[in-house]
């Protein structure tokens, strides 16, 4: 009864193992991911206050068009906003304390910052 097992480098990318179990020959081919190629987003978005009680300022530094989406934590959409200037208000008087996030999407990239509301 054989039981062994061999790992082979192929090359920097890939690691080859051969299991030898019970007359059972198997072979994994594994690949690392050493990154992912995209573009980087180059402005940092604030909002603020927070947490809120109501209104906050989303700021990004970018006076492009914008499509912003509120989502709450359940991944839910519950409103989206169109914006071409760098800072944007928005009023979340009308819903519930809790955790939210901005969903961000522009030329630069796509970003998700997170904001809580509660109440006073």
């Amino acid at each position: 009864m054989l039981t062994k097992q061999d790992y082979y480098n192929l090359n920097s990318n890939n690691l080859r193992l051969l299991k030898i179990d019970n007359r059972d020959v198997s072979l994994f081919t594994l690949q690392t991911i050493t990154g992912i190629k995209g573009e980087s987003v180059k402005s940092k978005i604030t909002i603020y206050p927070n947490p809120t009680t109501s209104k906050v300022k989303l700021n990004s530094g970018f006076d492009g068009d914008s499509h912003i989406e509120l989502v709450d934590f359940t991944g839910k959409v519950l409103q989206t906003f169109k914006s071409n200037s760098s800072e944007t208000e928005i009023d979340l008087s009308a819903y519930s304390d809790g955790m939210y996030f901005f969903k961000i999407n522009n030329r630069i990239g796509k970003q998700i910052v997170k904001v809580v509301k509660i109440e006073y």
